[in-house]
């Protein structure tokens, strides 16, 4: 995304030049040049050697949650977050079962909180979960369109619904700060017209507890295939259909900011809590890669194997093969891939950024670039494929894995350092 405002000349800050230094005891493999335009710093990153990774997560799992069978406490249907307190347990927000499940350090069941309903402490639809000061969770529903406050024991505090701006509503919570400042979805005017590439733009809010809000910028998002149906010059219907690659916006919480980046480009924004864009941190050497014919054949395999296995119904119950394959062929083509696919925040304030996985890639790793609080990175990070990691710190990583099954499981992996 174009920087706003102008790059003043002669604004070099430093360089750092990190191949060959220590930080925090473990050599660093990229170099930084800092600019600052318009009081917004801009820290352009470039990896001195991208193909060897600096820190890898343990072969094997430290603790796993989780089980095709059993009692239904160790059996996940759609976590939607993981915390670690300060005892080494984990809080999953079981998105399934409309609860949040507590684990201790080894992963044995200690006691759930929540259920389906509307009532206080129940939930509809847990999307976003994040502790607090003194391992105080703070849950949103989203069925409730509400914000709920857990004890770490699980013992329910109170809800709430923030305070908004005059003609906003609560759409979604994205990220949270230990204060409780939050990062949520603006209210987004729908398309007015039909596009066989259009793009959805997605406003935020950055909304303190005292009720103040701040406007970040509006942020190009998913591309859809949109068609807007009018009855007598009104609109009465749009319906959008997904393409394929198609680009996102990602969002973290780290220390005392929030990261916001659409994946067009190797970009993120770095908003302070009080609103204000602070920093653009960039990688100068991940350029767009083109979408190949071969790229989108491969879409097309997944996506047919995926349909021939579809939710709620026998092996072979999905959409009409030919009829799904022709519409994938004849669906608009972006010209590039994302740069990367998702963000990750760290309990000290540092972050990870996923690089880009085609369709069909059997690597048995993913590669994340590594940042510190400051933008600059620090090396890459090998993690399986497969896993998502919800929440980081120096000693370990929690996240949520699928087995060839398609069942669920949290795992914590230890962080160690790859051998020279």
């Amino acid at each position: 995304m174009p920087v706003a405002g102008t790059l003043s000349r002669g604004c070099v800050l430093f360089v750092l030049s990190a191949c060959a230094g220590e930080t925090g005891g473990v050599t660093e493999r990229a170099t930084a040049v800092v600019r600052d335009s318009a009081g917004v710093r801009i820290v352009e990153n470039r990896a001195v050697d991208d193909a060897a990774p600096l820190l890898r997560l343990t072969a094997e799992p430290l603790v796993q949650i989780g089980s095709v069978e059993g009692a239904p406490e160790y059996q996940l249907y759609r976590v939607m977050a993981v915390a670690r307190l300060s005892d080494g347990s984990i809080a999953v927000a079981n998105m399934g079962s409309h609860e949040v499940r507590f684990y201790n350090a080894a992963g044995r069941h200690l006691h759930s909180a929540g259920g389906e309903g509307s009532g206080p402490g129940e939930f509809r639809a847990i999307s976003y979960m994040r502790t607090l000061a003194g391992d105080t969770l703070l849950v949103f529903d989203f069925g409730n369109r509400r914000l709920s406050l857990l004890a770490p024991d699980g013992t329910h505090v109170r809800d709430y619904a923030p305070r908004l701006p005059a003609g906003q509503s609560l759409q979604r919570v994205m990220a949270a700060l230990p204060d409780s400042t939050l990062l949520t979805l603006g209210t987004a005017a729908p398309p007015s017209r039909s596009a066989d590439l259009g793009r959805d733009s997605v406003p935020f809010l950055i909304l303190e507890s005292s009720g103040v809000a701040h406007d970040t910028r509006v942020y190009p998002a998913s591309d859809r295939r949109i068609r807007v149906n009018e009855s007598g010059g009104r609109v009465t219907s749009i319906q959008v259909a997904p393409v394929p690659f198609s680009r996102a916006v990602h969002t973290a919480a780290a220390g005392d900011a929030f990261y916001i980046g659409a994946d067009e480009t190797f970009e993120i924004h770095r908003y302070g809590a009080g609103g204000a864009l602070t920093t653009i941190i960039r990688r100068t050497d991940v350029l767009p890669q083109p979408v190949t014919d071969d790229l989108l054949a491969r879409h097309i395999d997944r996506e047919l194997a995926q349909n021939r296995q579809a939710p709620g119904g026998p092996p072979g119950a999905g959409a009409d093969p030919q009829v799904l394959r022709q519409r994938l062929l004849t669906a608009p083509r972006i010209a590039a891939l994302p740069s990367y696919d998702a963000l990750a925040a760290a309990a000290d304030g540092s972050f990870w950024v996923r690089h880009y996985v085609p369709p069909g890639d059997t690597a048995e790793v993913t590669r994340w670039s590594v940042f510190d609080s400051d933008g600059r990175m620090t090396g890459t990070l090998e993690a399986p494929a497969g896993f998502q990691p919800m929440y980081i710190d120096a000693t370990a990583v929690v996240g949520v894995a699928r087995d060839d099954l398609d069942v669920e499981y949290v795992r914590v992996y230890g962080i160690e350092p790859v051998a020279a």
